[in-house]
């Protein structure tokens, strides 16, 4: 992959992949984005940020993503194991974020 951005935004784009999933899951299955639309608007912002390559509000939206992840959790809106793979996917996901103004291509 070159270090042009549009190269590290699509990297980073396919990165958030799994963290996607554990909001969406998949079936007839009640997923955290649905039971916590607040959680899908979330990875909304998410995507938008690395989409424009703005890393610093992307890591802000992840963080801001996990506390809602446990925030749902607490209140009972979604499940422990469903918290814990959307924690796992950030944590992914913020280790791949490259700071910005960074050059060259994601870890």
């Amino acid at each position: 992959m070159s270090g042009r951005p549009g190269a590290r935004r699509a990297a980073l784009v396919a990165a958030v992949v799994p963290l996607v999933l554990p909001l969406t899951g998949c079936g007839s299955e009640e997923t955290p984005g649905r039971a916590v639309p607040e959680l899908a608007a979330r990875l909304d912002k998410v995507d938008a940020a690395i989409e424009g390559g703005n890393y610093d509000k992307a890591r802000t939206a992840v963080r801001q993503l996990v506390a809602d992840a446990a925030q749902a959790e607490l209140a009972g809106d979604i499940t422990g194991d469903q918290a814990d793979r959307i924690v796992a996917s950030a944590r992914d996901l913020l280790d791949a974020l490259p700071e910005d103004g960074a050059t060259g291509d994601p870890p």
